[in-house]
């Protein structure tokens, strides 16, 4: 199946009602990353699985980003601007800032800012702990065991912000949460069906700062 209708297909599946303007964005975005990957090894991906493991899934949870309504939103350990460019192509209205601390991979955020025409994306080159806002939502895919970052990233959250992690095994979810401080922390698993990945487990760790 050819990139067009494989996106097309899970799209549907996911049902997000893309228009022809976001196909092409999404379907750029799938093409730039495998460009760029032959120099800077960008992810871990061929013209299919580019598609399905890695922009599907990152859109997987897009209905309940919508529900958050966030005004402003950090995709922490950006790399390749997953879950983050995806997500800015259908929340036109939040604010989202990619952080990456590797100067060629936010080269290529900012190259997709560009030619994606996101007005609503800014690129942040260094550590999270540099950034100065706070934020409604932090999310991250990839990037680090939770209880490796989680008092790091509260700290950048709004009062009312909360952090969304896509996660894989729920298994390894479990070891990672009991580690954290349920006296400072509260939290929900929210399992995901990502198309053409049913044999997958994927999942939505929401974080909230617990209530003093």
């Amino acid at each position: 199946m050819d990139q067009m209708n494989l996106l097309k297909q899970g799209l549907e599946h996911l049902r997000i009602n893309p228009s022809e303007k976001q196909i092409s964005q999404l379907l750029n975005y799938a093409s730039e990353i495998l460009r760029w990957n032959k120099r800077s090894n960008l992810v871990k991906a061929d013209d299919q699985s580019i598609i399905t493991h890695h922009i599907l899934d990152s859109l997987s949870p897009l209905e309940f980003f919508k529900t958050e309504n966030p005004e402003t939103m950090l995709d922490v350990g950006s790399g390749a601007g997953l879950p983050g460019i995806p997500l800015a192509i259908f929340l036109d209205k939040t604010r989202i800032t990619l952080c990456e601390r590797m100067s060629k991979r936010t080269g290529f955020l900012e190259n997709m800012r560009l030619q994606l025409g996101l007005k609503n994306l800014d690129v942040f080159t260094g550590e999270y702990q540099d950034l100065k806002n706070n934020y409604d939502i932090i999310t991250m895919r990839a990037f680090a065991a939770l209880q490796d970052c989680i008092q790091g990233l509260a700290e950048k959250l709004t009062p009312r912000g909360r952090i969304l992690a896509l996660k894989g095994r729920l298994s390894t979810i479990a070891e990672e949460l009991a580690l954290l401080d349920n006296t400072l922390y509260s939290w929900q698993t929210l399992e995901l069906a990502v198309p053409f990945l049913e044999k997958s487990e994927r999942h939505l760790v929401i974080i909230n700062k617990a209530s003093s």
